[in-house]
């Protein structure tokens, strides 16, 4: 499901994800919208099943999803009228100053079970 574009290879991907830490931002996907959202990481913790990223979409929801699933991509510059050549990754954007972290979100349990459902594919 990650479309990760040709002049980043695998290794590459597997090392953005590596380092992922709260603060991060990054793309996952909802499966009951069938879309991806942009989304910051806020937590993450490990527990029998592996290791889960804990992510904020839109203010509004948050969703727990493990570092590798396919439901989860880094955010990549995606400029029309580049040839493939300078794909970069985007930076971490920044909080301009607010303190999201500490407000409260609801669960979507729609989108938590659907990616809990199908975390390793």
């Amino acid at each position: 499901m990650s479309s990760r574009p040709a002049s980043v290879t695998e290794e590459q991907e597997k090392n953005i994800r590596k380092g992922w830490k709260v603060g991060d931002w990054l793309e996952v996907f909802s499966k009951s919208r069938n879309e991806w959202f942009r989304a910051k990481v806020i937590e993450i913790y490990k527990d029998e099943d592996g290791e889960w990223l804990a992510v904020v979409v839109e203010n509004t929801m948050i969703k727990e999803v493990q570092r590798y699933n396919d439901d989860v991509r880094p955010i990549y510059n995606n400029d029309d009228d580049n040839d493939g050549s300078s794909s970069e990754i985007s930076e971490t954007e920044s909080d301009s100053g607010s303190d999201s972290d500490s407000t409260d979100y609801e669960t979507s349990d729609d989108d938590e079970n659907n990616v809990n459902n199908n975390s390793e594919d």
